[in-house]
């Protein structure tokens, strides 16, 4: 960071801060509008936090790359416009003869997904007249909208969860630190609110704007572009969804039969093709260094001060059994370490009790309600399959790939709010549920 990000990072965190407060009728009731400034505010200085602890902790990192390369590309623009656009436009590995002085300084430019952040980190760039920590704090307003929208979802079903769900979106520390700064993954936990929104207000609030397309394709288009595994394992979750929330308005009975199958076959394509690409590139990430180096692009953020952070799996055979084998270890790992002994460095301490927390929560439910109630309770709220079924199938990739608990902890967050939100729902019962519209009866009066 520099001296302008000193001089235009505090002016960026007020101005967007206004402008919230400007528009926040938009997005707000009465109810949760009290909520909208004070989670901005805990979102933007989560991103000066992330930051300062990449500048001064570990001296650098993907940040920092995302953006230099992104300062390349405004260097083009600056020089010959049409120029800037061309390599603005390129394919990621594109290399021509007028553009390749600027693309071979950055290695981004060989990987599709980085490529496609710091292209995004390009427009942020100009909008903050080339300002590190401004930038970072628009690719956080993008993320803060983006939950904001899945918090409304969730809200509209559940409208007496105002505060659960707040803390569940926008409290979670992971969510705070990791979901804020300029990576992909600031961005892909934004796309996937708007994700959920979209398919919300389409098929269940029966909104057919032209506008819930749009997002939807939008959302869809920022994800694949940038993790496509977690579009992977989040369709077939929102799949399932929509089917139990519209099958009581099925009325064919030959359509509501056919439905099932056709359901279940889309989702088996799904896993098949998630298992097996695990299967075609995990032998990439089979060690600790093939992870650090490949995986994500998080090879300069974890030097020496997170040598022990690593896990392991144990013998794993590299086929689509042999790796869905390993699905309940790999899911117990992300959603419930590292444990407190495994701590090897100060920011994987909030790691650690973020997952003590949500194990202690779990059991507590558990035992309240009794694996039959809790069992029961699952199967019979479409929210919570949503929930848990994403988490599960994300939990179980991420925490197969990863392999280190530094990288892991940036990879589940996008599981995060919704697995808190299945948590307060089992807990809080259908109480908190939007009362359903009761059809009025015919009454037919016959003339004497």
């Amino acid at each position: 960071m520099t001296l302008i990000d000193a001089f235009l990072g505090p002016i960026y965190f007020i101005l967007l801060v206004v402008f919230a407060y400007l528009i926040r009728g938009f997005f707000t009731t009465k109810k949760n509008r009290k909520y909208f400034i004070p989670a901005l505010i805990i979102k933007l200085i989560g991103t000066t936090v992330f930051a300062f602890i990449y500048q001064f902790y570990y001296g650098g990192g993907d940040t920092f790359n995302y953006f230099n390369a992104a300062k390349i590309v405004m260097e083009a623009f600056g020089e010959d416009f049409s120029l800037g656009v061309r390599i603005f436009f390129l394919d990621a590995g594109d290399y021509t003869y007028d553009t390749v002085k600027y693309t071979y300084r950055t290695p981004f430019f060989r990987s599709g997904e980085e490529w496609f952040l710091s292209r995004m980190a390009v427009v942020a760039g100009f909008l903050s007249f080339g300002s590190f920590l401004a930038s970072s704090f628009l690719f956080a307003f993008f993320a803060f909208i983006g939950t904001w929208k899945l918090y409304q979802a969730f809200l509209f079903i559940y409208p007496k969860l105002n505060f659960e769900f707040a803390l569940a979106v926008f409290a979670i520390p992971s969510l705070v630190f990791w979901g804020s700064g300029l990576m992909k993954d600031t961005i892909t936990l934004g796309a996937l609110g708007f994700l959920t929104h979209a398919v919300f207000s389409f098929f269940i609030k029966k909104d057919g704007k032209v506008n819930n397309i749009l997002m939807a394709f939008l959302a869809v288009w920022i994800i694949s572009g940038l993790k496509v595994y977690i579009l992977f394992t989040f369709l077939p979750a929102m799949l399932i969804w929509v089917y139990l929330k519209l099958k009581g308005s099925i009325h064919n009975p030959v359509l509501k039969f056919v439905s099932i199958p056709i359901l279940i076959s889309v989702i088996v394509l799904f896993g098949y093709f998630t298992i097996s690409n695990l299967a075609a590139n995990s032998v990439k990430y089979n060690s600790v260094e093939s992870v650090t180096n490949r995986i994500g692009g998080f090879h300069t953020d974890h030097g020496s001060r997170e040598s022990g952070s690593t896990y392991s799996l144990g013998t794993i055979e590299y086929t689509p059994i042999g790796i869905l084998k390993k699905a309940p270890e790999s899911i117990n790992i992300t959603l419930f370490r590292p444990y407190l002994w495994e701590v090897g460095s100060p920011v994987m301490l909030m790691t650690a009790f973020e997952s003590l927390g949500f194990l202690l929560v779990a059991l507590f439910i558990l035992f309240k309600s009794g694996p039959l109630k809790f069992v029961g309770k699952f199967f019979s709220n479409p929210e919570v399959i949503l929930c848990i079924v994403f988490t599960l199938f994300l939990g179980y990739v991420v925490g197969f790939m990863s392999l280190n608990f530094g990288a892991l902890a940036r990879f589940k967050i996008p599981l995060l709010p919704y697995f808190a939100m299945a948590l307060i729902i089992i807990l809080k019962g259908d109480k908190s549920k939007k009362p359903q519209k009761k059809k009025k009866k015919r009454t037919i009066a016959f003339a004497n």
